[in-house]
């Protein structure tokens, strides 16, 4: 069930595994030298709706908690509380960058996402 994303941009990179829900992996092109590199971030009640699931950092998020997450979101669009991204706009921008990933993956290269 790995399912991993890794995006690298000219400031930085994010790196995420399914495998490990409650992280994230962040690195920033402005960090001092000799300090570089990938640092974790775990997830935890600070970080909105995490906290209704675990009240401490460092435990990890389940399928069926995620899709708690999921269909609350939708409700929520549904009633009018939260745009985006449940609607047809949000799913543009989602496509629109996944077939600019696509592209500059094909290319070898760089693309501008719009």
């Amino acid at each position: 069930m790995q399912h991993d994303f890794e995006v690298y941009g000219t400031k930085g990179a994010l790196a995420f595994s399914q495998e490990r829900f409650n992280e994230l992996h962040f690195y920033a092109t402005d960090d001092r030298k000799g300090r570089q590199g990938f640092r974790r971030i775990e997830a935890g009640p600070d970080h909105a709706p995490y906290g209704l699931f675990c009240v401490a950092p460092g435990h990890q998020l389940g399928f069926n908690d995620l899709k708690a997450i999921e269909v609350a979101g939708f409700l929520e669009a549904m009633a009018g509380k939260r745009p985006e991204p449940f609607n047809f706009r949000g799913g543009l921008r989602i496509q629109t960058l996944v077939e600019t990933i696509l592209a500059s993956s094909k290319a070898g290269a760089w693309r501008r996402l719009l």
